[in-house]
């Protein structure tokens, strides 16, 4: 397994257009269309018969997609604050072969994208919050690898103590063990995938302290015997 650079790369341009719309200030739609000329991205190919893989840094021919994004903010109650992004989008890119016959190829994918956060407050004073948090992306094109049905959870929990000096907190993430899934390559003579498994499923808590004295109050600075006597004042930082 073999990771090489590329001498040859050159700058990629971008060109993107967007129309956007927005309802009362907790409904935002954007529907755009994105092209990319030269992008920069890693692609691997594979030697069927040295069994060598080489992942290489490329310009792509071109990657251009299609979206339409909404986003939903809402106060269900008092107590209860909800934010949603739905995006569902078609991507296409093209580039080179280097271990393939035909000189290009052609990749494309549909996908869906789905973002809710949700902060619930727990105590009557505000001091004491949970959030919940869920990413769900269907399928992705990076390069010549797709990524598919990887979704991302977490639950948190915040406790804040004498008069916000100090915060306690709690979280739990990837609670359904499903954020680690494998990138497939496969077309033509190309057939192979990389699994990475990072620890993602852990439990993390934390403590925080401001220190300082909460006392000091701003106080008007006193007036010089050379400002009273001229009448003139200036603000300082």
């Amino acid at each position: 397994n073999i990771e090489s650079g590329n001498p040859n790369l050159q700058p990629a341009f971008t060109n993107k257009i967007t129309l956007g719309w927005t309802h009362n200030y907790e409904l935002f739609i954007d529907a755009y269309y994105i092209y990319t000329k030269g992008i920069l991205d890693n692609l691997p190919f594979q030697n069927n018969d040295t069994n060598v893989l080489t992942i290489q840094s490329a310009n792509l021919n071109y990657e251009y997609q299609y979206s339409i994004d909404a986003t939903l903010i809402k106060y269900p109650n008092e107590k209860w604050t909800s934010l949603t992004s739905v995006s569902a989008f078609y991507m296409e890119n093209e580039f080179e072969t280097l271990q393939s016959a035909s000189s290009n190829q052609q990749l494309n994918t549909t996908g869906l994208y789905i973002q809710t956060q949700n902060l619930f407050e727990l105590s009557k004073d505000g001091t004491l919050n949970m959030l919940v948090e869920a990413d769900y992306i269907s399928s992705i094109l990076f390069g010549s690898y797709k990524y598919e049905n990887m979704l991302a959870s977490s639950i948190g929990f915040s406790k804040r103590l004498w008069n916000d000096r100090a915060i306690v907190t709690a979280k739990y993430s990837d609670i359904f063990l499903s954020q680690n899934q494998p990138f497939i390559t496969r077309y033509a003579n190309q057939d192979n995938r990389v699994l990475t498994i990072p620890e993602t499923q852990l439990f993390t808590i934390g403590f925080t302290y401001k220190f300082g004295n909460f006392r000091l109050e701003n106080r008007e600075p006193e007036v010089s015997e050379e400002l009273e006597r001229t009448g003139k004042k200036t603000k300082g930082l």
